[in-house]
């Protein structure tokens, strides 16, 4: 009688040792398909796994951290897929400030696709001005390099910073508040984690 208590379980143990038809993912395969899917937002990462667009959400500034936020919409997800397969997955949110001015940030994660992140590497190495009255300064912070090219009348501007080695963050805004500092921008964006950061730097 006892095999007939246990039958129900040994059929459960059996059903989930089987790979599950039509999913590469779990089967092991590495179709373009199973590329090309946006990841689970609970899967685990590596260093060399991109993280979902939910997750990289996590790296954008909150509405409560920067001053002078009057509105900020609903932040946007999405991915690229490049002609050679490779991909990136990005997120981004806008910030409207009380005084009419705007700031949108986006951060991309080129941790599946090393050859575009080289070529936005060196862009960043050797920006260029729009027009000679902006000012240019170089970023360091201490998990990679970016620029602030911005204007002191208007305070236009836009960020461009490559840190831990595979994270393109993005900013570009127009009348900025003076409580915000264009050269301090990447201040406000949350710190990256230990787990994401052991990728080295193009």
């Amino acid at each position: 009688m006892l095999w007939i208590a246990l039958a129900p379980l040994m059929l459960l143990v059996s059903g989930c040792s089987r790979s599950t038809p039509g999913h590469p993912a779990l089967s092991g395969a590495t179709s373009e398909s199973t590329r090309v899917s946006p990841l689970p937002a609970s899967t685990p990462t590596s260093p060399r796994t991109a993280l979902s667009p939910t997750q990289l959400l996590e790296l954008l500034p909150s509405p409560t951290a920067l001053p002078e936020v009057k509105d900020a919409p609903p932040p946007s997800t999405g991915r690229q897929v490049f002609g050679d397969g490779n991909e990136i997955f990005r997120a981004s949110r806008e910030f409207r400030f009380r005084n009419g001015g705007y700031l949108v940030v986006q951060v991309s994660d080129y941790a599946s696709a090393p050859t575009h992140l080289q070529k936005e590497a060196q862009l960043i190495r050797t920006p260029g001005k729009d027009y000679e009255s902006q000012l240019l300064e170089f970023l360091s912070p201490p998990d990679g390099f970016g620029y602030v090219l911005w204007d002191p009348i208007s305070r236009n501007g836009r960020l461009r910073a490559l840190r831990a080695g595979r994270f393109l963050f993005e900013a570009e805004g127009g009348d900025l508040p003076p409580q915000i500092a264009w050269s301090r921008l990447l201040d406000y964006f949350p710190p990256i984690r230990a787990g994401e950061v052991s990728q080295p730097s193009p």
